[in-house]
């Protein structure tokens, strides 16, 4: 929504145009019973993805589609939530598991699935594009241990550190071009 905002205003600074105001609709999507809620994407469909709250604070990744909010689990533990949705409904975030790991994940088809990590305990899954490849970050062996990682279905690739310290990717897009940020 970003990204299209931005684009408007470009092309009616540089081109001169005028435009009537914009009217817009905010849709209260819910939360589980909790306080805090927050909606984190949305696929072309109208999909919502984010986390939101139960009463005794835990928070659970959900899918907001046909004005309902779908709670997604997690992996075993406490706490999940979701960070990413493609055009094919597939969901990607982070969901505790029964050792109190959070862990990157991929949902689909009605499953919540562990990505692993790079050899460490920790993860976080931040994006997903239209061909089902993944990104984020995800703890090492090696201290520090956060590095970016890229997912093909298969496996999960450290994309390295630049030379830094600890490096985390943030998005992907379809052409598999990736950014995020290594700092050292």
């Amino acid at each position: 929504m970003k990204r299209m905002i931005i684009l408007s205003f470009i092309i009616i600074f540089f081109t001169g145009i005028k435009y009537s105001q914009t009217q817009y609709e905010f849709i209260y999507i819910g939360s589980f019973g909790g306080s805090i809620g927050s909606a984190n994407d949305i696929n072309d469909f109208g999909k919502i993805v984010g986390q939101a709250s139960y009463s005794d604070n835990t928070t659970r990744a959900f899918l907001w589609e046909d004005s309902t909010m779908i709670d997604l689990g997690t992996l075993g533990g406490q706490h999940s939530g979701a960070n990413g949705i493609n055009s094919a409904g597939k969901i990607v975030g982070v969901a505790g598991n029964s050792n109190g790991f959070s862990r990157p994940f991929l949902w689909q088809n009605g499953n919540m699935i562990d990505l692993g990590t790079l050899g460490g305990n920790n993860g976080v899954a931040y994006d997903i594009n239209s061909s089902g490849n993944i990104v984020g970050f995800a703890d090492t062996t090696i201290y520090p241990r956060q590095r970016a990682f890229f997912w093909n279905g298969d496996s999960m690739i450290s994309l390295g550190t630049f030379g830094g310290a600890i490096s985390y990717a943030y998005a992907i897009n379809n052409n598999n071009q990736v950014v995020g940020y290594s700092i050292n």
